[in-house]
């Protein structure tokens, strides 16, 4: 669960600096996370 809470703090800090690279890390994350789910 800290791990999930740290990618949202990074995303939130990456959107900040500009969409594109927080959008590419919530993809990244949500990529994950069905990842994880599947196994």
């Amino acid at each position: 669960m800290t791990g999930r809470i740290l990618s949202f703090i990074l995303s939130i800090l990456l959107t900040l600096l500009g969409w594109v690279p927080g959008v590419i890390h919530a993809c990244l994350v949500v990529n994950d996370y069905q990842a994880e789910r599947r196994h």
